[in-house]
Order: structure tokens, then sequence, then C-alpha cells
């Protein structure tokens, strides 16, 4: 079975900006041209997500605003005083907690604008699934694998990332130590349990598998964790690996059967003296020629 990580691993490494919720009197080109004012001076993917919404809507949205005493938060938020009028206000850009809300709206992946007279908008996020993860996913379904998606995430989240990717085995809210667990019950009924991961909380569950998989861009710790490191953003890259290793023991056994089968015959008509030393000399050779030529079959891209 092949055992997927969430975020970073089947979504890419960003949010889209899913909706946006309005104070009256507050157009959505107006909300995103303050919130992207101060989005600007993050590298929050939360941020970056916004930033590049207000560049794509254009217009009003996409124009600059000055800026006086930004700061940033770590994992709260931005505050600035914006220059859209006078006098400048303070804006406030993050959680709901750092803008002053109510607790109830910190459900959900959301970013919150507000000023001195209280909320402004409510900027609704989604994971964007990356763009060959369902196809990679029944491939190796069709193939007689068993996926599941094991995430630290909330269970919600999870469960509509992995019915876009089309995995029905998903469980939510998932510690380091519980993938592992995870992953050694599988273990211990029989299974040989291949991760895919690239989070810092990934390293124990990466190293726990009997194979696994870490992307270029994951922490130090997941690559170095990582039997493999892909290179590219292609998951269909896992199901590539797993169909070369498959052929690459089916070759392997081939030589071993066709050594196998020479040795048996040959040593012993050498040892009785019915074959003459220069064509057990001729054999030998030509059996590893045949060995070599074999495994050079690997350097094609046929399928398994």
């Amino acid at each position: 079975e092949i055992v997927f990580d969430k975020t970073g691993t089947l979504t890419r490494d960003a949010f889209v900006l899913e909706r946006v919720e309005l104070r009256g009197g507050v157009s959505r080109a107006q909300a995103l041209r303050l919130a992207a004012a101060l989005a600007q001076g993050s590298l929050h993917p939360v941020s970056r997500a916004i930033a590049q919404a207000a560049r794509e809507a254009g217009g009003e949205a996409a124009l600059p605003l000055p800026l006086a005493d930004l700061r940033e938060t770590a994992g709260m938020g931005v505050a600035a005083r914006v220059a859209d009028g006078q006098p400048p206000r303070a804006l406030r850009l993050g959680s709901a907690a750092f803008c002053g809300l109510p607790a109830e709206m910190a459900d959900g992946l959301a970013s919150h604008l507000c000023d001195e007279a209280g909320w402004l908008a409510s900027f609704h996020l989604r994971e964007d699934l990356r763009e060959d993860a369902l196809a990679a996913v029944r491939e190796l379904q069709a193939e007689g694998v068993r996926i599941r998606l094991l995430s630290g995430d909330r269970a919600e989240a999870a469960v509509r990332v992995g019915r876009l990717a089309g995995i029905a085995d998903v469980r939510g809210g998932c510690s380091p130590a519980g993938k592992l667990n995870a992953i050694r019950q599988a273990q211990q009924a029989g299974a040989s349990v291949a991760m895919v991961g690239d989070g810092l909380n990934d390293g124990p569950v990466l190293a726990g598998a009997d194979v696994s998989f870490a992307f270029g861009r994951a922490v130090p710790l997941a690559r170095a964790q990582a039997d493999f490191v892909v290179l590219s953003d292609r998951l269909a890259a896992i199901a590539q690996a797993r169909r070369q290793s498959r052929r690459t023991m089916r070759i392997v056994r081939q030589n071993l059967g066709w050594a196998a089968a020479y040795n048996a015959i040959g040593v012993p008509l050498a040892l009785a003296g019915w074959m003459p030393a220069w064509a057990a000399g001729l054999g030998m050779a030509a059996s590893s020629l045949l060995v070599v030529l074999n495994a050079l079959r690997l350097a094609s891209p046929r399928r398994a």
C-alpha cells in the first residue's frame, strides 16, 4: 500500500482564494486592494495567495496603496497604516484572534481583514490539489495498490482533499507518532508500505516505511529520511518508480535463473571433460553478455 501526506504532497505548496465575505458597503475590489497592500509585506502562503488573487482580479484591486508602520506577527498576521483616504487608517490582516474577531470565525482556512471600526472582509481559501494527483492515484489503484491519506490537519480538510484526489481511506488529525503507528500496524498485517511526504512531521514515518519518497522542495529532514527524492513536482513519478522496480526485479530473477541454469549444466559438463575448455570459456562469456544485454532492457521506456 502507499500512504500519502496531504499538504505539500497531494496539494501544492500554495493556496487559492475561493470566496470573499464582505461588510456592507465594501466592494470585493476594495477589500482585495486593501488586503493585498498588507499581504505584499508578508511571505506567508496565505498572504501570497491574497496578493495573487488581487493581481489576477486587476482593475481597482491591483492598484498599489502606500503603507506605513508595516509589522508582521509570526503566525498571526500583518498590521499597517494604509493611506487610502484621510486620515490613514489602521488595518489588520490575519487570524480571527489577531483581528479581535469572535472565536467562531476561526473555523476553516480563512484570513480576515479589519479596521478601527471592526470586521471588513474574510478571505476563504482552499488548498490547491496537484494537477496530476487524481490521475496518479487512479493509476496506482488500477494496479491494485491500496491508497491511504494520513494528515495532521483537521479531519474535514483531509476528507475534502481525499475526495478530490479519489482517496476513500482518509484519516485527519494524525500526529507524527500516529502516522508511524498506522504504518506499523499495516506492516504487522503483512503489507509493504510506501510513504510519500514532505513535512518536518513526516520524518519518523518516512524512516519507518518500507520505502519512502519526498519531493525536492521538502524540508531537509524529510529528504534525509526518504529513500527516494523526486526532483520534479509530478506525483506520476511514484507510479513510474513502482513499475520500474517491479520490472527490475523481474529482470534480476531472469538473469539469476539463466546463470543458475548455465552453471548447473555447463560446469558438470566441463568437469566431466565432455565440454572442451575453450567451449566452456566461450559459453561463460556468452552467458555474461546475455545477462548484460538483458539488464540493458531497463533503459527502455516501455511500461512494465
